[in-house]
């Protein structure tokens, strides 16, 4: 006798309900990948999440979202059913999939001016494009000051120009809707033209020793210090690079080198008397 499946129960209902929130994050351009969230319950109540595109299955975890590598189709209903502790499923909660209505060939051209070019292929029914360039606060490079900027372009229009964005290497999300479509994701990185000078108040004297506070930029690797000595006649008298004599606020060994694009000699700089 072969058993398949043995359920021993209380008798008491344990199907979960369906889940909330469920959408469509991000379907990138170019690409048969995809990501969906939704809201996550309680692990008290829900051991896991199945996803399927119609009767087809994609994958299942424990968390509030799934990357999907390659969609087996491009348009369909995304089905996510919720696992109660006994194996019972909820109700699907769906999505629609509707990829061939998208927008295609997305590409973003991030300037050093802060413009940002944005250009696509409409698809064969193009309506009114919402475009949104946002930064995106899940990377880790992430801005100082998260950017957001959303525009309308008109059905017959390929591309558009976004003004004022970062230019600090931060990572970006670029989203195409076209009305009755599934939204169209590109990501990369801002342009990098941004220099953060190291602020003097980062440098904390204490006798003859320093300590140096981690940069808050993110983009750096070296910190390199030099002590200058100026004579009464107002003229540089010696240099002397610093090296073991300064202490690193993150309990590291003395770092010398510099910071990697991330500084220029004039900017926050102040004068330290020599100590006797």
């Amino acid at each position: 006798m072969n058993i398949g499946k043995l359920t021993v129960t209380d008798g008491a209902a344990h199907t979960p309900a369906a889940p909330t929130n469920f959408q469509v994050e991000r379907a990138y351009a170019n690409s048969d990948e995809l990501t969906v969230k939704w809201n996550l319950a309680d692990y008290s109540t829900i051991k896991n999440y199945l996803l399927y595109l119609d009767n087809t299955f994609l994958g299942g975890r424990y968390d509030d979202t799934l990357y999907v590598k390659h969609l087996p189709a491009k348009t369909g209903t995304l089905k996510l059913y919720a696992v109660g502790a006994d194996g019972s499923r909820s109700l699907a909660t769906e999505a629609p999939l509707n990829e061939a209505a998208a927008v295609s060939d997305v590409k973003v051209e991030p300037g050093k001016d802060g413009n940002v070019k944005v250009s696509w292929t409409n698809p064969q029914v193009s309506g009114e494009k919402t475009v949104t360039v946002k930064s995106d606060t899940g990377s880790w490079r992430y801005a100082a000051k998260p950017y957001s900027q959303t525009v309308k372009v008109a059905a017959d229009k390929s591309k558009v120009t976004i003004a004022n964005a970062p230019v600090d290497s931060s990572r970006y999300v670029v989203n195409v809707d076209n009305a009755g479509g599934t939204t169209a994701t590109a990501t990369g990185a801002f342009a990098d033209a941004a220099i953060e000078p190291y602020p003097a108040c980062s440098v904390i004297w204490n006798g003859d020793n320093v300590t140096l506070a981690r940069p808050e930029t993110q983009d750096w690797r070296y910190l390199y210090m030099t002590e200058k000595w100026i004579g009464e006649n107002g003229k540089q008298q010696q240099e002397n690079q610093l090296g073991a004599s300064y202490t690193y606020s993150q309990n590291t060994p003395p770092i010398t080198g510099i910071i990697r694009g991330r500084t220029t000699p004039a900017s926050y700089t102040r004068s330290i008397p020599r100590q006797s």
